[in-house]
C-alpha cells in the first residue's frame, strides 16, 4: 500500500481491524460481511471476540489471539455456511512491514479441515482460489479507504 508504515499501522489499529468486515464484499463464490456484533470487547485487544454476519445470514465467531503494533492473529470458528461443514477453524495472521513505497500487508489464513484426509483436499480450491480472491478484494478496499482517510490521494 502506498502509505507510510507508521501511518498505516495507526489507521489499521483504529479503523482497519475494527471495521475489517466492512471491506469484505461478496464475490461470486464467497458471501460478503454485512455487519459484526461485538459480543465481548471492542475488537482491539487479545481476548476480544465478535461475530461476523454474512450476506447469506450465516455467521462466524472470531477472537483476537495476539496483537502487536505491526501484527495481529485472529482465530475464527463456528462457520455456519456450507463451507463451514468442512472447516473446524481458521487462524488469520496479519503482518505489516515497511517497503520502499509504503506498507506491505501480509494476510495469511490457515484452515483446519474437519474432514479426512487431513490435508483438506475438499476445501483446497475454495481456500486457494475463492477465499484468496475474496481477501485480496478486501485488502484493495482497505487500501482505498486508508488512502482516503489519511488524505493521501
Amino acid at each position: 500500500m502506498p502509505i507510510p508504515l507508521a501511518a498505516f499501522a495507526r489507521w489499521f489499529d483504529r479503523t482497519g481491524a475494527p471495521e475489517l468486515g466492512s471491506f469484505l464484499k461478496s464475490t461470486a463464490t464467497v458471501p460478503g460481511v454485512v455487519r459484526s456484533e461485538p459480543p465481548m470487547g471492542v475488537w482491539r485487544d487479545p481476548g476480544d471476540r465478535r461475530k461476523l454476519i454474512f450476506v447469506d445470514g450465516a455467521s462466524v465467531l472470531e477472537q483476537i489471539l495476539d496483537k502487536g503494533p505491526r501484527n495481529m492473529r485472529v482465530e475464527m470458528w463456528d462457520l455456519e455456511n456450507k463451507t463451514g461443514r468442512y472447516i473446524a477453524y481458521a487462524v488469520e495472521n496479519f503482518a505489516l512491514s515497511e517497503t520502499p513505497t509504503g506498507t506491505r500487508v501480509t494476510w495469511i489464513t490457515d484452515f483446519e479441515p474437519k474432514v479426512q484426509p487431513p490435508d483438506g483436499w475438499m476445501i483446497r480450491s475454495y481456500v486457494g482460489e475463492d477465499y484468496r480472491d475474496f481477501m485480496q478484494r478486501g485488502l484493495n478496499a482497505m487500501a482505498l479507504r486508508a488512502i482516503s482517510d489519511l488524505g493521501l490521494r
